[in-house]
């Protein structure tokens, strides 16, 4: 079994890391696991602990979802918090534009549901 989710690697600018920087020096004290700068990413699905067979199957589905789709560029522009900004464990940065990822979330949670694959019931 290993922990397992489907993420889209963020191509990042001088910029945005000198703001990431900022914001994890600001909140140093503060206990929150830090994504390496060249780990950034947004999380499209988490499956937890997976077996192989169905890794497998997840990058099959993963690969005829993706067939179907053009490259598209995402703008990240808002930040928040998860838990809350008293006790920030996740920093998460939203987009602009969801339109054709949010479509694409949409489709793989389709295709995940046919195989069996729970997905979340909340918007993405």
């Amino acid at each position: 079994m290993k922990r397992v989710f489907l993420a889209i690697p963020a191509e990042t600018t001088l910029e945005f890391i000198d703001n990431y920087d900022t914001i994890r020096d600001a909140l140093y004290q503060e206990r929150i696991n830090w994504v390496h700068k060249d780990n950034l990413h947004l999380t499209l699905h988490f499956f937890g602990e997976t077996s192989s067979d169905l890794i497998n199957e997840i990058i099959s589905n993963v690969k005829s979802v993706l067939s179907g789709f053009r490259q598209f560029k995402v703008i990240f522009k808002t930040l928040g918090v998860f838990k809350n900004i008293q006790q920030p464990r996740v920093i998460w940065i939203g987009c602009t534009d969801q339109n054709q990822i949010k479509a694409l979330k949409d489709k793989l949670d389709e295709v995940f549901r046919k195989s069996g694959i729970s997905t979340e019931d909340r918007d993405f």
